[in-house]
């Protein structure tokens, strides 16, 4: 574009030198020379029209660029304020489906507990051999209980100062397991203990120990073992020996005793 300017330029120069040393005559413009300098004023024009659209193509360009820049920055901190808001909902979701299943479970589980301790005598020929301590087991929840294992034990503590016991359960105590349905109960095993031992125990010369122990499942959670335990210590309110009265409660009592009273 700038050499035609300059050729331009160039043809006029020319065309006026060489009229110069001619004698003034009236200018002949329909010559050839005068449809020359019109072309190139033309194209002149032209070009001068061409650069003028093109810088202002290349500024809207640049505008353009600029705005599309921007839109893509807010494009993209928008999209990012979107993951989040929908990362956050995705946490709050999932919480709230954990904290309905976990409401949905401690509500509807299987919750089985002991219900203490019970016992009465054993007599023969009109004599007591033995009182029988056993526990009952109740299912208060809405749902069954599986693999329901239990056991029962007591220990005779001598000496001075006797130490309470510590209980653990019988091996091959889960060999016997079953299924206890809802607000069902169940019994433990019947465990004798002997005149001779409940002597000694009135006498104050030892002291007589039970404990029973259980453990389950519940059908929301196979694999998570519940458990709960009972540990008392025996009370005498009478000599043992005699039978008690027609109506008369036993006359062993049963004290919750130590840290082995506890659930899960």
């Amino acid at each position: 574009m700038l050499g035609n300017k300059i050729a331009a330029l160039l043809l006029t120069v020319l065309y006026r030198t060489a009229n110069a040393s001619e004698p003034s005559t009236p200018p002949n413009y329909g010559s050839s020379e005068w449809w020359l300098v019109y072309l190139t004023a033309a194209l002149s024009i032209f070009t001068l029209g061409l650069m003028i659209y093109t810088a202002k193509m290349w500024r809207a360009t640049v505008e353009l660029s600029k705005e599309a820049k921007a839109n893509s920055k807010q494009q993209h901190a928008d999209t990012e304020r979107a993951l989040a808001t929908a990362e956050q909902s995705a946490k709050a979701a999932q919480r709230s489906a954990d904290i309905s299943a976990q409401a949905l479970s401690s509500s509807q589980r299987a919750f089985v507990f002991w219900k203490g301790f019970s016992c009465g005598p054993h007599i023969c020929d009109d004599k007591i051999k033995e009182y029988v301590v056993f526990a009952q087991v109740e299912n208060v929840g809405p749902t069954p209980a599986l693999d329901v294992c239990m056991t029962i034990r007591s220990q005779v503590v001598r000496g001075a100062a006797p130490q309470p016991p510590v209980f653990t359960p019988d091996p091959g105590f889960l060999n016997a397991s079953t299924v206890l349905g809802p607000r069902a109960s169940g019994q433990s095993g019947y465990m004798p203990i002997s005149i001779a031992d409940l002597a000694d125990c009135w006498e104050r010369r030892a002291e007589i120990y039970v404990w029973s122990y259980l453990q389950y499942r519940d059908i929301f959670d196979p694999d998570k073992i519940h458990h709960h335990e009972q540990c008392a210590k025996i009370h005498l309110i009478h000599e043992p020996s005699t039978p008690p009265p027609e109506g008369h409660p036993p006359y062993l009592q049963f004290g919750v005793h130590g840290s082995q009273n506890s659930a899960s």
